[in-house]
């Protein structure tokens, strides 16, 4: 379509200088006469140029919709993925809590072993201490039935 505008123009410019020839004189005014006769072209590239010009505008505020929607969007992904690493911390804070009680329970049965395998030995044992670390280990029993 451009190839075929510029040809109609350049023709149209070889048609006026072939119905003028031969130009006796090179003035300003015979310029500007000749000039002046591409007003109809001037005002056609005007009214197009304008044309161009308020189709980018509407391209431009179509793709602003667009980013905008986009935008939304990742607001959107990004507290989803707030709330799932929340959820996975969470989870994470329970299983760390979790095997600590194991480790402590862990320990505590270890003791209470040893204590028994003393007092089987006949060493004797520590009444006290053994009440304490059954005491503690209860303790941590009902602490990991909510968890």
């Amino acid at each position: 379509m451009f190839f075929g505008l510029v040809s109609i123009v350049v023709l149209y410019a070889l048609l006026l200088v072939y119905i003028t020839w031969p130009i006796q004189e090179f003035s300003i005014d015979k310029a500007g006469v000749f000039g002046d006769s591409f007003g109809i072209l001037t005002s056609l590239f005007s009214g197009l140029a304008f044309a161009a010009l308020i189709v980018t505008i509407l391209l431009q505020k179509k793709e602003l919709s667009y980013q905008r929607e986009e935008l939304k969007l990742q607001r959107e992904e990004i507290a989803r993925n707030r709330k799932e690493l929340a959820r996975t911390a969470s989870a994470q804070e329970k299983s760390e809590e979790w095997f600590a009680l194991q480790a402590r329970m862990m320990t505590l049965s270890a003791v209470t072993s040893v204590i028994e395998l003393r007092r089987n030995a006949g060493h004797g044992f520590d009444r006290k201490l053994m009440d304490q670390h059954y005491e503690e280990l209860v303790a941590l029993l009902e602490k990991t039935k909510g968890i």
